[in-house]
């Protein structure tokens, strides 16, 4: 896992379940006590107006499966009075359904909020708990003798913690662990800490301090969905780049002096019609990974289609000019084999003899780079004058760098920063 991705899964969940933790091992002042009744409905409301708003379906899900067990728990779990057998059967049940379902939501595909499939996930979600209070009120509990075993000495709630619920519990959080390491991102990070805090509601006692716990599990989800929209809006899903719109953010704040890189894959379009859009698509990461790791301090952004931009603050386009020509080298250099349809992104720990002759395809790229001059009355003047840099390196016969040098004039006049 890169650093950055690591610390991104920590963030800003692991800060929101500390400070949870923290806030319910001590005495909870009676105003923040009085807001739990108001707490857990802002918490839902936001997760359901953002998950609608950016179309994500598997937090508001998440969001549902915390408030239904909340609400279950209140009306019917130990600390409502009901009667002893039937609050420990929905208190288990809870305990045993809520590390499941973020589980099975963990693995889904996001199919959106207003699909078919969206409709059905959430029809599942809500038939739970109407499944257990059918149960509860025709007692049929009480002939369910497998969920009342019990570790000796463990007390939760009002009695021990069943084996079912402890094993749920458990594997959906080394399950959903093992994801967030396999598959770092700001939802799968969102509900491994959401889940974390929820088994410690389940734990705590009854009244502000589980209401607290629950709530913070619902804002960690909530937070994931802006961090999820954030991520898309700033980064291609398909190179893992920061995208056209992270490219304004830098180039807006970018101060001083600078140069800029256009870079385009040369053909990209004959070789998609050749060899299909899923090679295409491979060519791109492959590009994007090259780009990713150019020397020099350059930050490699997705300009769109098959062109990349490289940004070098604080250089100017002669220091920058031996790392694009590595650049150019190395992917020139490369052997590109093209993976079939069928064959995963990320080859596997034992990968399976291969049948046939495999093919393999030659990449190039053209460069055109340019740095800020007294000229430039903007950034984008210097993105623009890098565009015009990579239009000649095509005309001039492709897979090659060009440079928008200063004039011989006005270097010699002292005008060149």
């Amino acid at each position: 896992m890169r650093p950055g991705a690591f610390f991104s899964s920590i963030l800003p969940g692991g800060l929101i379940f500390g400070a949870a933790l923290f806030l319910t091992g001590r005495p909870i002042p009676e105003r923040l006590a009085a807001a739990t009744e108001v707490i857990p409905l802002l918490v839902l409301a936001a997760g359901l107006l953002l998950g609608w708003r950016f179309n994500r379906l598997r937090p508001v899900l998440a969001l549902l499966v915390l408030a239904l067990a909340e609400e279950a728990l209140r009306r019917h779990g130990p600390a409502s009075g009901s009667d002893h057998p039937a609050a420990t059967f929905v208190f288990t049940m809870v305990a045993i359904l809520l590390p499941l379902n973020y589980l099975f939501i963990s693995v889904l595909n996001e199919r959106g909020f207003f699909t078919v499939h969206g409709a059905w996930r959430t029809a599942a979600v809500l038939a739970q708990p109407a499944l257990v209070a059918l149960v509860v009120q025709r007692q049929v509990h009480q002939s369910v003798r497998f969920l009342d075993i019990s570790i000796p000495g463990v007390a939760v709630q009002s009695g021990g913690v069943p084996h079912l619920a402890l094993a749920a519990a458990g594997l959906a959080v080394l399950l959903l662990a093992a994801r967030t390491v396999s598959r770092p991102g700001p939802l799968n990070a969102g509900l491994f800490w959401s889940l974390l805090t929820a088994c410690f509601a389940l734990a705590a006692d009854p009244g502000p301090p589980a209401t607290l716990l629950f709530s913070a599990a619902g804002l960690i989800l909530v937070v994931a969905v802006v961090n999820t929209s954030y991520s898309m809006a700033f980064r291609d899903e398909l190179t893992g780049l920061p995208a056209r719109r992270a490219l304004n953010e830098a180039l807006n704040q970018i101060g001083g002096s600078f140069s800029a890189a256009m870079v385009d894959i040369d053909h990209f379009k004959k070789f998609n019609d050749r060899h299909g859009h899923h090679v295409g698509d491979q060519v791109l990461r492959m590009v994007a990974s090259r780009l990713a790791a150019v020397g020099g301090g350059g930050k490699a952004f997705r300009y769109g289609g098959e062109e990349f931009t490289l940004l070098f603050p604080g250089k100017g386009v002669e220091e920058t000019a031996p790392h694009l020509e590595d650049l150019r080298r190395a992917v020139a250099a490369a052997t590109f084999t093209v993976r079939g349809r069928g064959r995963p992104r990320n080859p596997p720990v034992r990968p399976r003899p291969s049948r046939g002759k495999k093919q393999t395809v030659r990449v190039r790229i053209s460069i055109g780079a340019a740095e800020r001059r007294e000229e430039h009355h903007s950034a984008l003047d210097v993105i623009k004058a890098a565009d015009e840099a990579l239009l000649r390196a095509k005309r001039g016969g492709r897979n090659r760098l060009a440079l928008d040098r200063v004039p011989p004039s006005s270097r010699n006049n002292g005008r060149r920063r």
